[in-house]
């Protein structure tokens, strides 16, 4: 099974975080692969800032999710919007050209799209 987590907004990260370690417990549980990207866009990029992770209380399960194989991964798109550049974010960020790209070429790979917070 592979995932793909689709996270835009800053107040999604905490059911985001939940959601994604709730996977890799079950996978874990079992013996499947970890195969989850994080994919974020929009303003929730900005929580991939050491300091605000920590400050928002999130940065242990960051190092925890990095440490089991999960990819997160941030639009280079909303970063240039956001005035932000890869050296601002966590170091095992990954940076991608465009989301809505990476998002569809998951999806046409077999990922099972997950959304967080959207009906």
């Amino acid at each position: 099974m592979k995932f793909v987590f689709h996270v835009d907004e800053v107040c999604r990260w905490q059911v985001a975080l939940s959601s994604i370690k709730n996977t890799v417990r079950y996978l874990k549980e079992h013996q499947l692969p970890i195969v989850i990207d994080v994919v974020t866009n929009s303003e929730a990029v900005q929580v991939l800032v050491p300091d605000v992770a920590e400050t928002k209380g999130f940065l242990e399960t960051f190092n925890t999710l990095f440490t089991d194989g999960v990819h997160v991964l941030a639009c280079q798109n909303a970063l240039d919007a956001s005035g932000l550049a890869k050296e601002n974010l966590l170091a095992q960020v990954e940076v991608v050209p465009a989301s809505m790209i990476h998002l569809a070429v998951r999806q046409s790979e077999g990922y099972a799209y997950i959304q967080i917070g959207r009906a």
